[in-house]
């Protein structure tokens, strides 16, 4: 029964869920929760030596169209960095409540080299802009965003009513579709 879900699981191109508040980092990342908040308050967005890792919703090969609806305060960047990465998702949809920042949009838009279209309402002004501003620009297929550091107000702070957002036009490059080709 186990081989037939795992077979089904990495085969599927659509998913939409609705009130999955009571999903957190570990849900989407398969990072335990203690490691998951470590990383947070220390800002390194990397796992310690010898964390074990889970099933990832990353795992998702195939995901071609994800919709979530009322994620919840327990998901972070930690999701958005390792959970939300997805080689073939063209369609997403993002909302709820989570304690997300602008520098975690960003990454988990980057992260998705093959987004054509992408909504994230987290009911942040800050996210809202930053949201608006990068569905401007095709997705980077250069550096990602950089890491939070010691200057980086994202990395010291989580109320995003003080994150100021600044947008790189250097990032742009474009991802080789014609916005005109797209479906409808």
């Amino acid at each position: 029964m186990y081989r037939i879900f795992v077979d089904i699981y990495q085969t599927l191109k659509k998913l939409h869920m609705t009130n999955v508040d009571c999903v957190t980092d570990f849900g989407f990342t398969g990072i335990f929760e203690k490691e998951c908040k470590l990383m947070n308050e220390t800002g390194t967005f990397l796992p310690s030596p010898g964390t074990k890792i889970g099933y990832s919703f990353s795992a998702l090969k195939n995901l071609e169209y994800l919709f979530l609806s009322d994620l919840g305060f327990r998901v972070t960047n930690v999701s958005m960095i390792y959970g939300f990465v997805f080689q073939n998702l063209r369609f997403m949809t993002l909302e709820g409540y989570p304690k997300v920042t602008p520098w975690g949009v960003e990454k988990l838009r980057t992260s998705n080299s093959k987004l054509k279209r992408w909504n994230v309402d987290f009911h942040d002004r800050h996210i809202s802009l930053l949201v608006e501003r990068l569905q401007r620009f095709p997705i980077s297929k250069g550096a990602p965003p950089a890491e939070p550091n010691a200057a980086d107000p994202v990395r010291t702070t989580t109320n995003t009513a003080e994150i100021p957002i600044a947008i790189n036009s250097n990032s742009r490059i474009d991802d080789g579709e014609n916005p005109q080709d797209e479906e409808t």
